[in-house]
């Protein structure tokens, strides 16, 4: 190998360092990343900023339940369109059950009403003015209790006192809020117009024995909602 000078490849410049000032020590080299391009080896990246934390999934009835074990975690809440877990849907016959207990309690509001009209009818006189008074009074408190009662506790508590005593809940089917109340009008006066019809009442009230996969009856899909079990 020659010694020649002229033969020995160039070195790039040596940077200058800086002498120690007052004692000091010099300051340290730049990082590398401070470094420009010279056009050889790959180009450095620049800094990224950090990565920025996703918000949190909105709260959500659905997405509140525990894990029960089976299948993945549930991790945020069901998209629009799909229904709560499986694990949260009564067996039918609590469903028939707190129907049962809301036909009687029904019953027995409609018949103390009707029986103190006629208490009072009958103290006042039957064929006087306050007579027809009490009747018009009791005729429309007897309406209102028939059509406004199962809409009214399904917007206000969720369900009716039937449903409460056997911890149901009534709420919308695409992501588990309680209905509005025009929703929960529609969900029960729509049952008026089904009595009508010869036996489609009664698979109303039944077709949840049998539907998939959420046990709904027709009333609760004629406005997208559930019954689902409180926890």
């Amino acid at each position: 190998m020659s010694d020649d000078p002229a033969q020995i490849p160039p070195q790039p410049p040596t940077p200058p360092r800086h002498p120690p000032q007052d004692g000091h020590p010099a300051p340290p080299s730049p990082p590398y990343a401070a470094q420009p391009w010279t056009g050889y080896g790959p180009q450095p990246y620049a800094a990224q900023p950090p990565y920025a934390v996703p918000p949190p999934y909105p709260s959500s009835p659905y997405a509140s339940q525990p894990w029960t074990g089976y299948g993945p975690p549930v991790m945020q809440p069901p998209p629009p369109g799909q229904g709560p877990p499986l694990s949260l849907l009564p067996p039918p016959g609590v469903r028939l059950g707190a129907r049962l207990v809301d036909g009687v309690i029904l019953l027995l509001a409609l018949a103390v009403l009707a029986g103190g009209a006629g208490l009072v009818q009958y103290a006042v006189g039957m064929d006087s003015g306050a007579s027809k008074a009490v009747a018009v009074v009791i005729y429309a408190a007897l309406l209102a209790l028939l059509l406004g009662y199962e809409p009214y506790m399904t917007w206000r508590y969720g369900g009716t006192f039937g449903k409460r005593l056997f911890k149901l809940r009534v709420v919308r089917l695409q992501d588990g809020e309680r209905l509005s109340f025009l929703r929960a009008l529609g969900r029960y006066w729509v049952t008026f117009p089904m009595a009508l019809v010869p036996f489609l009442g009664t698979l109303n009230v039944l077709w949840c024995c049998w539907d998939k996969p959420y046990r709904q009856c027709l009333h609760d899909k004629a406005v997208s909602s559930v019954v689902i079990t409180q926890r």
